[in-house]
């Protein structure tokens, strides 16, 4: 799962740069929280990785 969101993160973060502003940052961390709830992310249920369900 870490591995699945990590290259998830890395994707987004890829087109922040790595000397992000404050305001970049904001924008990165709501488009990847916008894709973990929108089902690209993943969670352990019962043993399995599975969309998370919001």
């Amino acid at each position: 799962m870490d591995l699945f969101n990590n290259g998830l993160g890395r994707t987004i973060g890829s087109k922040y740069g790595s000397h992000s502003n404050g305001l970049a940052v904001k924008s990165m961390s709501d488009e990847i929280y916008s894709s973990i709830k929108s089902g690209k992310g993943r969670v352990v249920k019962n043993g399995k990785l599975v969309s998370p369900a919001f």
